[in-house]
């Protein structure tokens, strides 16, 4: 069977194999700008006008975290096979990619959408300037850091790793202004939309909230099991998190109760909790 090729918006050529939608024919797609699956072979309900591009010529492994940039221009996707990957959300084309030390466990983008962190487990955090995607700081670590964060006015920088320590650094320096040692690794780590607050998940069971910028230790919120994932809510008046007993809480940050406790949701359930909470990779698995 022939191949076709079709343009995208971009004018990117798309190889399609004849009688198809657009199906990527791996032997012929040399000179092809992206690999599609075919329309056709998609649900009748997942089907959308200008069909599914699945990026299987630019992701090299199983991703372990991606994030939108805030302004909307990026997505940022992390691997196993230590790459990171960026597109650009306009096109989907390929805005960079860039081989680290060892797999790269976080990506995420700073509010401004100035930058870029990757942490990989080679130990090292590389942030990019998303101008032009140079690299304008590398820190390195003892052990691999599992999550980054950037707090909301650009004045911070935290990083948790599997050494249980949690890192402050100070921007544009990027000095260390403070450690933190916890009882286990740290899984996740996040600040709150207006700064105020840092959220630390780890594997003590615990929440931890210190206060910004003084780094205080507001509350420590027992769990059932290790704390893998942390997502505020846009107007930062409610915290998500998402433990290893398959157990997704809900707290009030006004009251630090318990809003709502979602245990091994349905798929309605999940579906609307999407829309509040951005899981991390490893989460995800927990609470289907």
């Amino acid at each position: 069977m022939g191949v076709q090729c079709s343009s995208l918006p971009s004018n990117k050529p798309l190889c399609c194999r004849e009688g198809e939608h657009c199906a990527v024919d791996i032997a012929s797609s040399s000179n092809c700008a992206v690999g599609a699956q075919s329309w056709n072979s998609l649900p009748p309900d997942e089907q959308e006008p200008g069909g599914t591009i699945e990026w299987n010529n630019q992701l090299k492994g199983k991703v372990f975290s991606v994030d939108f940039s805030p302004d909307g221009n990026f997505l940022a996707a992390g691997d196993a096979s230590n790459t990171l990957s960026v597109f650009v959300a306009a096109d989907w084309v390929l805005a960079m990619q860039e081989r680290h030390e060892g797999i790269v466990l976080a990506v995420r983008f700073s509010a401004s959408s100035d930058f870029l962190a990757a942490a990989d487990s080679g130990h090292y955090i590389t942030i990019y300037q998303t101008a032009d995607w140079s690299k304008v700081q590398t820190l390195q670590h003892s052990h691999a850091a599992t999550g980054v964060s950037f707090s909301s006015d650009g004045r911070y920088f935290a990083v948790g790793d599997m050494a249980q320590k949690l890192t402050l650094y100070t921007l544009p320096s990027w000095e260390v202004e403070t450690t933190r040692l916890h009882r286990s690794m740290l899984f996740a780590v996040s600040f709150s939309p207006d700064g105020q607050l840092l959220a630390v998940g780890d594997g003590a069971r615990k929440l931890t909230l210190y206060t910004v910028p003084d780094w205080r230790k507001m509350a420590a919120l027992k769990h059932q099991h290790w704390v893998h994932a942390l997502a505020w809510s846009p107007d930062g008046k409610l915290l998500a998190t998402g433990d290893n007993s398959r157990r997704v809480t809900i707290y009030n940050i006004g009251t630090w109760k318990r809003e709502a406790l979602l245990n091994n949701p349905s798929q309605s359930e999940l579906s609307a909790f999407r829309n509040l909470v951005r899981f991390l990779p490893w989460a995800i698995p927990l609470i289907r």
